[in-house]
This record gives C-alpha cells, sequence and structure tokens, in this order.
C-alpha cells in the first residue's frame, strides 16, 4: 500500500480512539449550542478538540473554525448511521414504510419530510437537541419565502424565479395530496400532529438548505451516443446532525465521507489555526446555490457557475428576425419547433447551459440550430 494513503486511513480512523471532549468543541455561553454538541458526544459522534463551532469566524450562521493546525485527511467528527435522522430511523418508521410507495410518488423527499414533521413535533425525540438548534426557521431566507416584489426586483429572469414557482407549485400539491391524507389516515397514532402547511413549507425549506444524499453507484448513460457518460444514483436525502452547520464553498477543505456504519467529515487539505471549515454541496452554480441555499459566490470564485439559457428564448429570437406580417414563415418556425418537442430534442422548459469553457449542452443547441 502507497506510505502517503495508508498515513492518510490512519488519520482518518484515528477519530475512533478520540476521547469524548465537551470543553472546547463549542460556544459555552450558547446554552443550545452546548446542549447539542453534548448530544453529539453522548452519541459517539467523537468531536475533535482542533475545531470550535460558534457564530464567532463563521462566514454566516454558525460555522466550525480551526483552534489549531489540522492535516489533511483528518478526521474532525463522525455522524454514527444511528443518528441519521431519516424514514427508517423516525419514530414512525413502521408507517411510512407501508406507505413508502406512495410518499414517494412525486420525489423521494416526502418520507422525509413526514418524519421531521413528526420529530419536530415531539418533545421527547431522539434528536430534540438537533432540532432546538436547527432548523433557524427565522434564518432560512430562501427565495422560497421572498415576497413577489422581491423577486421581480431581485431575480427576475436569472431563472431562480421559474425554479421558485415550480416548488411552490409542488410544494401544495405534494402536502394536499400526499401529506394531509397520511396524517388523516394515521390521526390516531400522530396525536401530536395539526395539519400545518406553513410549518411544511419550512421544513422542505429546511431539507432544501441542510440535507444530504449518499451516492449509490453509477449508472450507463442510455443515449445512443458512443460516450462513457455515467450518471451517479443518489439515495433519498437524510439529514446529517452536525455536518449541516459547516459552510459552503467551492474551494472548500473538508467532505463528508460515507462509510458502512458511519459518516466523517474529513480535511482535504491542511487547514491553519483561524480557518473555517468549509464542506462543499456539489458542483453546483450560483443560480443552484441562490435557489437553494439563498446565497451565491462572488466572481469569480465559483467555478461551477453558468448561465441558463430558456430553450424557448431560441425560438422567440428567430420569430424576431421574421416580418411580422409573414405569417407563412412564422408558421413554418412554429411546426419545427413542435418537430423538436415531439421527437424529445427539448422540451418546453429545457435550458441551454453555458459554463465557464462554453455550452454544456451543446448538443442540444446544435440540434435545435439545424432544424432552425
Amino acid at each position: 500500500m502507497d506510505v502517503a494513503v495508508k498515513v492518510k486511513r490512519q488519520r482518518e480512523s484515528d477519530v475512533e480512539q478520540v476521547p469524548k471532549k465537551k470543553s472546547t468543541f463549542s460556544d459555552v455561553s450558547d446554552e443550545k449550542l452546548r446542549n447539542f454538541t453534548a448530544w453529539c458526544c453522548e452519541n459517539n459522534f467523537n468531536l475533535t478538540g482542533k475545531v470550535k463551532v460558534s457564530r464567532e469566524g463563521s462566514c454566516a450562521q454558525y460555522g466550525m473554525v480551526a483552534i489549531e493546525d489540522i492535516v489533511e485527511g483528518y478526521c474532525l467528527f463522525q455522524v454514527p448511521r444511528s443518528s441519521l435522522l431519516m424514514p427508517s430511523n423516525s419514530d414512525i418508521a413502521d408507517l411510512i414504510e407501508k406507505d413508502q410507495d406512495k410518499l414517494a410518488a412525486t420525489n423521494q423527499w416526502v418520507p422525509l419530510l413526514v418524519s421531521l414533521l413528526s420529530e419536530h413535533m415531539n418533545t421527547s425525540s431522539k434528536w430534540r437537541p438537533y432540532f432546538d438548534i436547527v432548523p433557524d426557521f427565522q434564518a432560512l431566507d430562501l427565495p422560497l419565502f421572498w415576497e413577489q416584489s422581491e423577486v421581480e426586483k431581485l431575480i427576475k429572469g436569472t431563472g431562480v424565479d421559474l425554479a421558485v414557482e415550480r416548488d411552490l407549485r409542488m410544494i401544495d400539491s405534494d402536502y394536499k395530496n400526499l401529506v394531509l391524507p397520511f396524517l388523516q389516515q394515521h390521526k390516531d397514532h400522530l396525536k401530536l400532529f395539526s395539519p400545518n402547511f406553513e410549518l411544511f413549507k419550512k421544513m422542505v425549506a429546511f431539507v432544501m438548505a441542510y440535507s444530504f444524499t449518499e451516492p449509490q453507484g453509477k449508472k450507463q448513460d442510455d443515449s445512443d451516443d458512443d460516450s462513457d457518460d455515467e450518471e451517479t444514483i443518489m439515495s433519498a436525502p437524510m439529514m446529517v446532525p452536525m455536518a449541516d452547520m459547516l459552510n459552503h464553498i467551492t474551494k472548500n477543505n473538508a467532505k463528508l465521507t460515507f462509510g458502512k456504519d458511519a459518516l466523517k467529515m474529513v480535511t482535504t487539505r491542511m487547514i491553519k489555526k483561524g480557518e473555517e471549515v468549509y464542506n462543499t454541496y456539489g458542483q453546483v452554480s450560483n443560480l443552484h446555490l441562490m435557489h437553494m441555499y439563498g446565497f451565491a459566490e462572488p466572481y469569480p470564485n465559483n467555478i461551477n457557475d453558468v448561465v441558463e439559457i430558456p430553450v424557448i428564448r431560441l425560438l422567440a429570437a428567430a420569430k424576431e428576425q421574421l416580418d411580422d406580417s409573414d405569417s407563412t414563415d412564422i408558421t413554418l418556425l412554429d411546426e419545427k419547433w413542435k418537430y423538436l418537442v415531439e421527437t424529445d430534442v427539448i422540451a418546453e422548459d429545457d435550458v441551454f447551459v453555458l459554463g465557464t469553457d462554453g455550452f454544456i449542452t451543446d448538443d442540444v443547441l446544435i440540434e435545435s440550430m439545424k432544424v432552425r
């Protein structure tokens, strides 16, 4: 085995023998944070004493800051799988399992959302110290909650506004068609529940901004071309206490790894004393960051940033080049557009994606331009 690899693995496993520490990990003046970190210690998170969780030194809300130099490959903490908040671990796991297919009919979020509602309303929940510190609903300043005037002024035309519209339609539909029937069906068991759409909407935002998905392997691209592209298959979302308190930047210095018995937050480079520990939310654009998390990275920090151009703009631009009186050409353009949609070359709500190195969806663009 390569010596460097061996040393790195040893560093990652060192956390298993680290004594439980409560004194330096969190801001002792913050009672809720202190209770949460104590809960983490009781549940074998094996928190290292090399970092501190606090609002001080964090770029936003709570964050994790190094209080001494930390080498690459060092495990900052682990989260035992028994402490992950997901449907199979929740107090209504049996009920969700019975209705799993129905609840997940439109997306995989609904079973988790129902679990979160149950645990959040349960004052004796295993995750009570976690819920006491997150979610801070007042701090969830996502476009999902903005007034229409703010949307018009700040994000209209960016694509975020369209994503929010889709979210609101889906939230309303899922609540009426999936969540309410589930609550009513099991009302004798779920005595703590009282149907509350606003709370459900906030829980959706909580899952958007805080949840994690676990890679489950690769799926071969089914397209007809000869490319070797593979799509990563992701699990249903889950809440990962402590890991979800780390902030994100594109050039992160830590990442979450997935093991058989626990998930571990491991440094990806050396972190100097006083530096904030940053996780990564993935290779995501500013549009995605604003939509899901309510912030964007300043230019040019986000190397994954893209511009999304609605494909419908291609049709509009083509029509702008024609004389309004020439109905024949306009009709022909409409027929060509209909052909593109019917042959699945494009969909009405598709976008052309332009990255820093050119069009990422250049195949769709080229095919569309051929028809034009």
